[in-house]
């Protein structure tokens, strides 16, 4: 798998590995980590199963990419691309 979407995690399907962190009724549940099998993860916010609030992708190069998501669409980017 190459680098995964970040903008869309509708898109994720089986491109997950783990996720360590809350679930309420089986699914994933305000703060937590998931790990793509790409090795790249996501650290960040979630509301009933969706990347909703803000996080901070991390890609397998060690970018930082601090973000807001609703329902698992990227909504806004903060700060710069870049910081390792």
């Amino acid at each position: 798998m190459g680098e995964f979407d970040f903008h869309d995690f509708n898109q994720l399907g089986y491109k997950w590995m783990s996720y360590e962190g809350n679930f309420l009724n089986g699914k994933r549940e305000v703060v937590g980590t998931l790990l793509l099998t790409n090795g790249e993860k996501l650290i960040g916010s979630f509301k009933n199963g969706y990347v909703h609030g803000s996080g901070t992708f991390i890609k397998k190069d060690k970018e930082q990419i601090p973000a807001f998501w609703m329902f698992n669409k990227l909504t806004k980017v903060v700060g710069h691309y870049g910081r390792k």
